[in-house]
């Protein structure tokens, strides 16, 4: 149930993204931003919950462990590409958040 509910949402978060980055084109930066922190929300989860569980006192098997680092790297990546986007962002974001009002 949850997958399918996650994958609806972020189907129509999409959906909406798109439609604001062609209604008000200079928000298309912050749409980036928020994309990716939806990238970073969607791989931060499954780790949290694999590694809450050991810390609960779940057995760490080399099977967990690959997944569990795989997440991690996608998480390392997703935040570095929220930076880039970010540190493109300074001193834009007062103009983006008047275009989005106006809009």
């Amino acid at each position: 149930m949850w997958p399918s509910l996650l994958a609806s949402i972020g189907g129509s978060a999409l959906a909406v993204a798109g439609e604001l980055v062609i209604l008000t084109p200079d928000a298309s930066s912050l749409v980036e931003l928020a994309l990716q922190s939806m990238a970073l929300r969607d791989a931060s989860g499954p780790r949290a919950l694999t590694t809450a569980g050991w810390i609960d006192g779940t057995l760490v098997t080399a099977e967990a462990v690959a997944p569990a680092m795989d997440m991690g790297g996608r998480m390392a990546a997703q935040a570095a590409a929220m930076e880039r986007v970010a540190e493109g962002l300074r001193g834009r974001v007062d103009h983006f958040l008047g275009a989005i009002r106006a809009a």
